[in-house]
């Protein structure tokens, strides 16, 4: 969106989730499984609600890309292979401030 890349990393097991934009850590906090493909996603810096679609894709909003429209969170993963990134950024706290 806009030129960033979103990811967002959900564990079921612990019922967390992390969020990156351009591989840089934003937000961590807690996700929720309620109804049928309904979860809710919740830390200190947001509280938003996603609904699964039948391709486990979902729509998400950050008002400060896309103009605040939705855009689709697709899901690439196919293994059960932990994800991790280069953590070594001098700018998160800049990534950061796209969420608030």
């Amino acid at each position: 969106m806009n030129g960033y890349h979103i990811q967002m990393f959900i564990n079921e097991d612990d019922n967390s989730f992390v969020e990156w934009i351009d591989n840089r850590e934003v937000d961590r906090g807690i996700c929720e499984k309620h109804e049928n493909k309904l979860y809710r996603i919740k830390s200190s810096k947001q509280s938003f609600e996603i609904i699964l679609n039948d391709d486990n894709s979902f729509e998400m909003v950050i008002d400060k890309l896309n103009d605040g429209k939705p855009f689709v969170m697709e899901n690439v993963r196919t293994d059960d292979t932990a994800i991790s990134f280069w953590d070594k950024f001098d700018d998160v706290d800049e990534y950061k401030t796209l969420l608030d």
